[in-house]
């Protein structure tokens, strides 16, 4: 049986927004669809998440800094606060509910900006490159990936200070935090839907069957 992940569309402009095709052309190998949304009544969204196998938080634009209290960075390029709003919003439904949530650059920011973690607001080295990733032993990430591997790059912020019950499960060479988990959590901050990665893909797959 198909499984179902819910996730929320991103903005291209104040009038547009949109959800790039890789996710759901990397998630269909294993039978996993998506449903994306933008903004929900609790009574749909109660609905949906009851129905959904779990979130998947995508890459986007910048979270605010306004949610780790922070001050604002010249480079940023910043989603919009609703979506920044809806977003935290889900991860807490789909924690209540205990549900699977799974991030992708963007998204394990996100995830740990939830828990009171912060972010370094501006990195160098980091975009439209690839690099060496070095997963932690014992880690359930180091069970599909036991030995560094090349990702992609396409980030210009990274986590700084780790959210509570959070763990870090690959680094990069020069010590950036790669990928998290914590209890329903799996999150990475390269894009594994660009690389057709299958080790990941099968990863997720099975992650979201045990759940």
């Amino acid at each position: 049986m198909s499984k179902l992940l819910l996730t929320l569309l991103r903005t291209k402009n104040k009038d547009t927004f949109y959800l790039y095709k890789n996710y759901f052309d990397y998630l269909k190998q294993k039978g996993i669809d998506l449903i994306s949304i933008y903004d929900l009544s609790k009574t749909n969204l109660d609905l949906l998440i009851q129905l959904s196998d779990g979130l998947l938080l995508t890459g986007g634009k910048d979270i605010h800094p306004h949610f780790y209290h922070q001050n604002c960075h010249h480079l940023e390029a910043y989603e919009t606060l609703s979506i920044d709003e809806i977003e935290l919003h889900l991860i807490d439904y789909f924690i209540q509910n205990q549900k699977p949530i799974i991030g992708i650059c963007r998204g394990i920011q996100t995830i740990n900006v939830y828990f009171g973690g912060t972010l370094k607001q501006h990195i160098v080295h980091h975009q439209g490159t690839q690099h060496l990733i070095y997963p932690v032993k014992n880690s359930l990430l180091s069970q599909y990936i036991p030995h560094p591997i090349q990702v992609n790059s396409y980030h210009h912020q990274a986590i700084d200070q780790l959210g509570k019950h959070l763990k870090i499960t690959a680094y990069s060479s020069d010590s950036i935090i790669e990928a998290i988990e914590g209890k329903n959590i799996l999150a990475f901050q390269w894009h594994p839907e660009k690389m057709n990665q299958e080790p990941l893909l099968n990863m997720i797959d099975d992650y979201l069957e045990e759940k």
